[in-house]
């Protein structure tokens, strides 16, 4: 157990050898399956979620708990925010943002200590964090965790370039075609070749600590509302150009728009189930 839990944040859900506790029947059903204490495995994973909507603050939630990481266990964090712009660890604030936009329409301009682009963010958006141990974690597994979740949910998804997850049913297909630029720019950059709707609904980052400590976050876009997103971010017209895509918002898709019924806590749901299942036996 962290040595306590940040302000505003409760712990959903508690699994060790011996099973759950606290509210984990209101939103997942994971059985009791054990957990191994031993280097490489974990032998448990706490659920907490933030009540704050404050883009900063949960941000400052996140470094804690990565600072209060505990050894052999998982710690998932659930929160969301009011209309925000969270951009990179070295983006220029005024080169992503249209900044008397965001004045105007009361949006927040925050900064993560990961890289990766910026994202606009509203109460229409979740946030997932995974945090543990580098030697138990890495992307490849947090990623493959979401696409298996949303696979649980009904949601035809895969991963493409660095760090998205898109539609597969969103237009043309995705092409493993590169380019000398793009492998140059973004080491493994696969190019979309999109006109019209988009498919994009999720991005992530990540870093590890000095202490070795690994922490990946995404969004999960389920009704987020694209207008204040394109009001606000600024898109690199180099960019659009080599993704042969006309705007911003033609990249993104809301969730909702394809699977009216999805709820948050359905995925939520879904992605602590697979977890548990998955992280068992990780590396």
């Amino acid at each position: 157990m962290p040595k306590k839990l940040p302000k505003g944040v409760r712990q959903i859900c508690f699994r060790e050898k011996t099973g759950f506790w606290g509210n984990s029947e209101q939103i997942c059903g994971c059985g009791n399956r054990a957990y191994e204490d031993k280097a490489g495995r974990f032998y448990g994973i706490r659920v907490l979620q933030s009540d704050s909507r404050d883009a900063e603050e949960n941000l400052s939630v996140e470094e804690e708990l990565t600072e209060q990481a505990e050894r052999g266990v998982l710690c998932l964090l659930f929160w969301q925010n009011e209309d925000c712009v969270v951009i990179g660890r070295h983006q220029d604030p005024e080169a992503e943002c249209c900044l008397d936009a965001a004045e105007s329409m009361g949006i927040q301009i925050v900064r993560r200590r990961t890289g990766g682009g910026a994202v606009f963010q509203d109460p229409g958006n979740l946030n997932v964090s995974f945090i543990a141990y580098a030697d138990s974690l890495d992307e490849a597994i947090c990623e493959e965790i979401l696409l298996k979740a949303l696979e649980k949910c009904g949601v035809d998804a895969c991963k493409t370039g660095r760090n998205d997850l898109v539609l597969k049913d969103a237009g043309p297909e995705i092409s493993g075609m590169k380019t000398v630029e793009s492998v140059k720019e973004e080491e493994d950059f696969r190019r979309e070749e999109s006109s019209g709707e988009g498919g994009k609904f999720s991005g992530s980052a990540s870093r590890e600590t000095p202490e070795g400590i690994f922490l990946f976050h995404a969004t999960l876009m389920f009704d987020v509302d694209l207008d204040r997103m394109t009001a606000v971010l600024n898109a690199s017209p180099a960019k659009l150009a080599r993704h042969r895509i006309a705007s911003v918002r033609s990249r993104v898709t809301n969730l909702c728009d394809r699977y009216p019924d999805l709820k948050m806590e359905t995925v939520m749901g879904a992605i602590i189930s697979e977890g548990a299942e998955m992280l068992t036996d990780a590396k």
